[in-house]
């Protein structure tokens, strides 16, 4: 196997200097000078072509905005205050319970409670409680 790719680099290798004169030399062509008899664009046939619409005028259409339809809230019975909020990268919710108050972030489960805070606005927050939502 070895002596195959050996081979393969040696014969690559050979066609690259042989024949590296043949192609890179440059075309006679291509310092040729312009034809006399050849057009060269005109600044308004250039404005012609641009005010051409080929494929219609694009006109913009606003996607309808879908509002959320609103979902049924209850003041909560559980027997948690909220006593602050603090916004910031995760927003978090100060509330007491039983006595104690403690820092809750979104996600997380109320301690004696299976109550998870879903959302934490300036004003309240939102719990979900046995499947339901709560202020």
């Amino acid at each position: 196997m070895l002596l195959i790719i050996s081979a393969k680099v040696a014969h690559s290798l050979w066609r690259y200097f042989s024949f590296s004169a043949e192609y890179t030399a440059v075309s006679p062509s291509a310092n040729k000078p312009p034809r006399a008899d050849a057009k060269t664009f005109d600044k308004n046939d250039v404005q012609l072509i641009s005010q051409q619409n080929w494929f219609g005028k694009y006109q913009p259409v606003a996607a309808p905005v879908k509002q959320p339809e609103p979902v049924p809230v209850a003041e909560t019975r559980l027997n948690v205050v909220l006593r602050g909020i603090a916004f910031g990268a995760r927003p978090g919710a100060v509330i007491e319970e039983g006595g104690k108050q403690q820092v809750y972030l979104q996600g997380e489960r109320l301690g004696s409670h299976n109550a998870v805070i879903e959302e934490i606005n300036r004003d309240h927050v939102m719990l979900r409680y046995q499947g339901k939502w709560n202020v």
